[in-house]
């Protein structure tokens, strides 16, 4: 029973978090995507903090889940900013898969520090993950008819920032939301520093996209602590970091994006690489 909790948690986290970028990204065609992650962030903090005060008070939770949790948020949301103004640009049938394999890859790396774990399934899912990005950020079907490569540095970087928020949100999940509060309170004060909130009111469209968008990231953090609770986290993190694929989805249905078959081997790939990473 817990494994079946724990699986329809990991994949609700999946299809919210999916769902949330792809929204950001069409908002982030009229705004700035660095507003767009600030407008987001704060709406998950002003519910993730809401929340966290309907839970039982933890008494013992220590200051550096905070500190960790705080600076994971502050990094997440520069790569959040970055992939929202990828998608807003690029196919999400291009930028997705290399930014999924690599927000994969970084809990995977972490988990090897943290535990001393190397072994060959994780090795063979971090070459994967390599050859993923590879293929699946490459366009030879540019609309002004010249081929275009996509900089891998770019999503990749981007999946990286993401995945240390995936790796410290699961590993603090026992203590509730607060940490998740601690994360979300990062990344208002990172683009806060960074100037990074709309000087003018934004359109009523991108005000109600931003806040469903923060809605839908907010249930995705709570779908995901309850499944990271609920057992092993390589098992919870495996399901959940496959959201860039439902962005993909979402996008070749409502917007009609075809990706090529090279695109289509790389998230192929991708998928292969979320699911072997995580297995051990």
């Amino acid at each position: 029973m817990n494994l079946l909790a724990l699986t329809g948690y990991a994949i609700l986290a999946a299809i919210c978090w999916g769902s949330a970028d792809f929204l950001a990204a069409r908002v982030s065609v009229l705004l700035d995507s660095g507003h767009v992650a600030a407008l987001i962030s704060v709406v998950a903090l002003i519910l993730a903090a809401g929340f966290s005060t309907l839970e039982p008070p933890e008494s013992n939770i220590p200051l550096e889940a905070f500190v960790v949790c705080f600076a994971s948020g502050a990094v997440a949301v520069i790569g959040l900013g970055m992939f929202f103004g990828l998608l807003s640009r690029y196919p999400a049938s291009q930028v997705a898969p290399s930014s999924a394999a690599a927000s994969s890859a970084t809990p995977a790396i972490i988990g090897i520090f943290i535990d001393g774990a190397v072994g060959l399934i994780r090795i063979v899912g971090l070459i994967t993950a390599v050859i993923a990005v590879c293929l699946g950020s490459f366009d030879k079907s540019a609309p002004n008819g010249r081929s275009t490569y996509l900089p891998l540095a770019r999503p990749a970087i981007a999946g990286v920032l993401m995945g240390v928020y995936l790796a410290t949100t699961g590993y603090y999940s026992d203590y509730g939301l607060q940490p998740v509060a601690a994360a979300h309170f990062g990344a208002v004060m990172t683009q806060v520093s960074r100037r990074k909130f709309p000087t003018e009111r934004p359109a009523l469209v991108c005000a109600v996209g931003c806040v469903l968008a923060g809605f839908l990231y907010h249930l995705a953090a709570l779908s995901y602590r309850y499944s990271s609770s609920l057992g092993e986290l390589s098992v919870s993190g495996a399901i959940a970091s496959m959201y860039p694929l439902v962005t993909v989805v979402l996008a070749i249905v409502i917007l009609r994006h075809r990706p090529n078959l090279i695109q289509i081997a790389g998230l192929a790939l991708s998928v292969f690489a979320i699911g072997i990473l995580n297995i051990s």
